[in-house]
């Protein structure tokens, strides 16, 4: 098989060198062709040579260090359309985050097996600890209160019932054909359920909800139906219900979305408050914070900003 891995970076070797150390240390690839994309985004204090030792040292052979703050959409674009342009017709990508962990051994050929069984799952993830954004919540009460199946060495469950419809960029392997086929779809125009959903789905900007929600109406379109179905990605646990991941970034920064998008979101967010998550207009504002000043840090848990 031929594989692609993308991380996107954002300067934070204090995160970054041990997701990359213990990536290289618990990911078996097996016998598979592995390119690797790497995207850094954040060119304040940043040591050049230093991030693309470490990229090059682990796998990564396409490169590139934004010189300035472009924010995640617009590095998730580019790591799409690097992959394009290679032009080798990968079969999976792996999507990873720079600021997680993993402290088990994983075979990617165990998920790939799985997503060869499963013909209507296009996406595989090894989810963070629960516990992160909800510090009182018990981590491993929680899995155990999951309905939680069986399949071979792992336990696994449909990604919707962790209720927050995202596309799991943080630790994942994704089929490429039902990805870029409905991203092409999505660009086209051709999935009209999304029509008005959201400002980033009509604008065509990549993000986590957004396209969890692409991928839906693009399953429920390949089933003869017209919604969004959230059965298309399942969530891995080892045998023993333990997260494989753990979230060590305890800070961010960097722009999510340009300024103008967020001038629309927020527009969107105030004509319908109540279609919103408590909270989320605060987190619009920290938003609009971190495009106008990409170098302030924000706590990854509470998302308030750090003198």
């Amino acid at each position: 098989m031929k594989i692609c891995k993308i991380i996107w970076s954002t300067n934070r070797l204090e995160f970054l060198i041990p997701t990359l150390e213990t990536s290289k240390e618990f990911i078996d690839w097996g016998n598979h062709e592995v390119d690797g994309i790497f995207i850094d985004d954040m060119p304040t204090d940043r040591d050049d040579e230093t991030l693309k030792f470490l990229a090059e040292s682990h796998g990564y052979n396409y490169i590139r260090l934004h010189e300035k703050n472009l924010g995640l959409t617009n590095s998730w674009k580019a790591s799409y359309e690097i992959l394009e342009n290679i032009g080798k017709g990968y079969d999976f990508v792996w999507h990873q985050e720079d600021d997680l962990i993993i402290n088990d051994h994983i075979k990617i050929d165990d998920l790939i097996k799985y997503l060869n069984e499963k013909d209507e799952c296009f996406q595989v993830a090894l989810p963070y600890q629960f516990n992160w954004y909800w510090p009182d919540h018990p981590d491993g009460q929680y899995i155990h209160q999951l309905p939680l199946e069986q399949w071979n060495d792992f336990y696994t469950v449909s990604s919707n019932h962790f209720g927050n419809g995202t596309f799991d960029t943080s630790f994942s392997l994704t089929k490429v054909k039902p990805l870029f086929e409905a991203l092409r779809m999505w660009r086209n125009n051709e999935l009209s359920v999304l029509k008005g959903m959201m400002v980033e789905l009509d604008d065509h900007i990549l993000c986590e909800g957004g396209l969890f929600k692409v991928m839906g109406a693009y399953k429920s379109f390949t089933k003869g139906e017209i919604g969004q179905r959230d059965d298309w990605c399942i969530s891995f646990y080892s045998k023993d219900k333990q997260n494989y991941i753990e979230h060590i970034g305890e800070w961010s920064w960097g722009q999510r979305m340009g300024i103008e998008t967020f001038k629309r979101k927020q527009e969107e967010v105030e004509k319908n408050p109540n279609a919103f998550p408590q909270g989320y207009l605060y987190q619009m504002n920290l938003y609009k914070e971190m495009a106008e000043n990409p170098s302030a840090k924000i706590n990854s848990r509470t998302w308030e900003k750090l003198q």
